[in-house]
């Protein structure tokens, strides 16, 4: 191959990894056939003065006058070429496979007669795209001649991906995001690097063009989060040039925590008693956050809706306390567990009782998302970068980011909903990063499969989140460890393994026995466990359904799902029984169905609700994609397009001065956390009216209006909420609107006969009326109206239970 083989004569001169092959054929050497000839039939016998690496080599200065043919350095040439563009398309094609999925499925159900075509391109999103990559993968490991077609469809995909971000690029990008995405590749630039040389810019002008046209489709997607005017305009408008100082700082920290090199390791006594400081220190912060008075002079609490999400929380809590029963005559919109641990926290308030627990999941959610970012690299800087944005997205981006109240005005935003869904998916992550899976697999089947059950009763929504992240995982872990442990003993114990698949099922049944032993010693009847179903069954009809937009937002949670897509096709290569696949099933489930919440009600406030739940998938997805020795430039590529969450979450908090600092006001220097004296107050003259009409504090009353009765302060010392217990299975009445009329005719019947009491109905003059409502009927068969009273625009009347044979 060579002419002259006596031109690679040993040498005896030290050699170093820095030098690299210089010359007109420095990038054809590595990867050409001219190379691995070399390699194989002369270094084999004379390596003697040569160092060798997997895939770089190191000459000496002899090399430099090995002499090459034509052919050879032709071969080489199309064989460096070959390489970047197989480089290229095992980067494009999965996110092409996500976007053609959603595509065409969006488009083939528009055309046929379905109410809503969106779930076909979610559905597609989550199911179709996962089986096709795994299809793939095994296709491509046989070596079969199939490959070389699934190669051209590979292409035809990516060619279908282009056209369509150019489209998108085209019709909605703007100066401003060009800008930003000229500023984040040029900050990026400083700190990219590999593994032989620093401060090396991307090495392909082709990955630069096309990571810039998917960048700036994520940006486009992501600026739609703000949903009274996208962000650039946003930027442009409303923000000052302190909101460009935050987002330029943010650009170079997330620059620098992602693509400075290093790696955090904790060795050592001392480093470890560090790293225990660092987190004690980070969640008092937290905690200290979470327990933020969100109320102002009442004004967040009342405006912004707080004390109407929390009312449909604490009604459910409260009628328990006041002898109710859940999943019998109690109808509860968000969940089974979540009710009842409000119902018996020790606190005199349920209203309290959702304040202190939704003020411990959001400080254990924090933290969660605190180690997922601050693990990628080590640092004081990193570890800065890594506590804002935790703080910006667990208590800022939640709810209304332009007044930054945070989840805890909205407890359905944020982690008193989703925590048991981020605790299965971080347990899965820690199980992926232990040192010895096989030792403490028991450990990790118990501990998930105990998560598992408690947020599988914690909620409906929340029963499906963990049976899609945990069960699939667990079964690809009892699969890997099955497949270790054959490598170790030589025996295949896959049934051994899969015995502990039984476990959560089994756990589950002895937990329905138990609350159905419980019902039937208490009611003489089992719970009615449609009543766990029924408000996923009312949203599932279109209950407050909006008008889908398939240009908005939701093209940020595909985006991710396709970063997701590219990490799941390179840990593949191993097969199912790969170390990373059981975590990427679960952070792709995790994505998949928590976004299912926005589909159901397509709103972009939703969306930045849920921006801590992409930073968790984003970080799971960066750091197996370092675990599993993806190329640098894959990964770079990877961060670039998902950097528009990390960049535009501070600016659209911190960024905004006037908010941050009512809040650093309200965070730090606090007033009392004494929610019950933040409720709003019943107006004097409606509660001399109640005096007036002998209304006592502890009589059953009703109001028919969306929010809870206010507080009221005739012989009520403490200012408890809900003094006066409830009669009706309507408070608030918004409790029962979503449901069909027969479900709450049921319930409404079941609450009757149960408690045997009548009570006071305030209805207003306009607006709800029982009279006129569908389970009048019902009430009449049990209570009569004996008494009214009519005060300016409201009308007082008493029910007598009197129950009709």
């Amino acid at each position: 191959m060579f002419a002259n083989h006596s031109a690679l004569a040993p040498t005896n001169k030290p050699t170093h990894p820095s030098r690299s092959i210089h010359g007109r054929y420095a990038r054809m050497i590595p990867c050409g056939a001219a190379y691995r000839q070399l390699r194989f039939s002369y270094f084999e016998k004379h390596a003697r003065g040569y160092r060798l690496a997997p895939a770089k080599l190191y000459r000496t200065r002899t090399l430099r006058s090995m002499p090459l043919t034509q052919s050879s350095t032709a071969a080489a040439r199309r064989a460096f070429v070959s390489r970047r563009a197989d480089d290229l398309r095992s980067l494009l094609w999965p996110i092409a496979l996500v976007v053609t999925c959603a595509l065409a499925s969006y488009g083939l159900a528009r055309q046929l007669p379905v109410r809503q075509p969106q779930y076909a391109a979610y559905a597609a999103v989550g199911l179709l795209t996962p089986a096709l990559l795994i299809a793939c993968s095994l296709l491509a490991r046989r070596n079969s001649a199939l490959n070389e077609w699934a190669k051209y469809g590979q292409y035809a995909l990516i060619a279908v991906l282009l056209v369509a971000a150019a489209r998108y690029a085209i019709k909605y990008a703007s100066v401003t995001l060009l800008v930003i995405i000229a500023v984040q590749f040029a900050v990026a630039s400083i700190w990219t690097s590999d593994d032989h040389e620093k401060r090396r810019k991307l090495n392909l002008a082709a990955h630069v063009a096309v990571a810039g046209l998917l960048t700036l489709c994520c940006w486009i997607a992501a600026a739609n989060i703000p949903w009274w005017q996208t962000w650039p305009k946003a930027a442009t408008g409303d923000y000052t040039p302190y909101t460009y100082g935050v987002a330029a700082v943010a650009a170079i920290l997330w620059a620098y925590h992602f693509y400075r090199p290093g790696k955090f390791a904790i060795t050592g006594r001392l480093a470890t008693s560090l790293y225990v400081l660092e987190l004690i220190a980070v969640t008092f912060i937290l905690g200290w956050i979470s327990l933020k008075p969100f109320v102002i002079d009442n004004i967040y609490f009342n405006i912004h809706g707080g004390f109407h999400h929390w009312g449909v929380y604490v009604g459910p809590a409260q009628m328990v306390r006041n002898g109710g029963y859940l999943l019998w005559d109690v109808p509860s919109q968000y969940g089974f567990l979540s009710e009842l641990t409000l119902a018996f926290l020790p606190f005199k308030s349920v209203w309290m009782s959702l304040y202190a627990a939704n003020a411990l999941l959001l400080t254990l959610s924090g933290l969660l998302v605190y180690i997922l970012v601050r693990t990628l690299r080590p640092g004081i800087v990193s570890a800065f970068f890594a506590l804002i944005v935790t703080i910006a997205t667990v208590f800022m981006m939640q709810g209304y980011e332009a007044s930054l109240v945070g989840s805890q005005c909205w407890p359905s935003a944020g982690a008193y909903r989703f925590f048991w869904a981020e605790a299965l998916l971080a347990l899965v992550y820690a199980e992926y990063r232990l040192a010895d899976p096989l030792k403490w697999a028991p450990a990790v089947y118990v501990a998930g499969s105990l998560l598992w059950l408690v947020g599988s009763l914690w909620a409906c929504e929340s029963a499906l989140y963990c049976s899609t992240i945990w069960l699939p995982a667990m079964a690809l872990m009892l699969y890997r460890h099955s497949v270790a442990r054959r490598a170790v003993t030589n025996s295949f114990a896959l049934a051994g393994r899969a015995a502990w698949f039984a476990l959560p099922f089994a756990l589950l049944i002895a937990a329905l026995g138990l609350i159905d032993a419980f019902y039937v010693s208490r009611l003489g009847r089992p719970p009615d466990w449609r009543a766990f179903v029924d408000y996923a069954l009312s949203f599932q009809g279109g209950y407050v359904q909006q008008p889908f937009s398939p240009l908005g937002c939701i093209w940020l949670p595909i985006s991710i799902a396709a970063g997701l897509a590219i990490v799941t096709w390179h840990a593949l290569k191993p097969g199912l029984h790969g170390r990373a696949v059981s975590v990427l099933s679960a952070a792709w489930t995790f994505l998949w169905t928590t976004t299912s919440y926005f589909f159901s009600n397509p709103h972009p406030n939703v969306m930045q609700g849920q921006t801590v739940l992409y930073v968790m998938v984003i970080m799971i997805a960066v750091h197996v994609s370092r675990k599993i020795g993806m190329r640098t430039t894959a990964r770079n590529f990877l961060v670039a397009c998902l950097a528009p969450v990390f960049i535009m979450t501070p600016s659209l908090t911190i960024g905004q001065h006037v908010a941050i600092q009512n809040w650093l006001a309200t965070t730090f220097v606090r007033p009392s956390t004494n929610i019950d004296a933040t409720l709003p107050d019943m107006a004097p003259d409606m509660e001399e009216f109640l005096y007036g009409a002998h209304v006592g504090p502890y009589e059953p009353i009703v109001l028919l209006a969306l929010n809870a009765i206010p507080v009221r302060h005739f012989d009520n010392p403490l200012h408890l909420q809900g003094t006066n217990p409830a009669w009706l299975p309507m408070s608030p009445y918004a409790l029962v609107m979503p449901l069909p009329e027969d479900r709450v005719e049921v319930y409404v019947r079941r609450y009757l006969e149960r408690h045997k009491s009548g009570g006071w109905l305030i209805e207003p003059a306009e607006g709800i009326h029982l009279s006129d409502m569908f389970v009048y009927s019902t009430v009449l068969q049990y209570c009569q109206p004996t008494r009214s009273y009519v005060f300016q625009d409201l009308r007082l009347t008493y029910f007598q239970y009197e129950r009709r044979r």
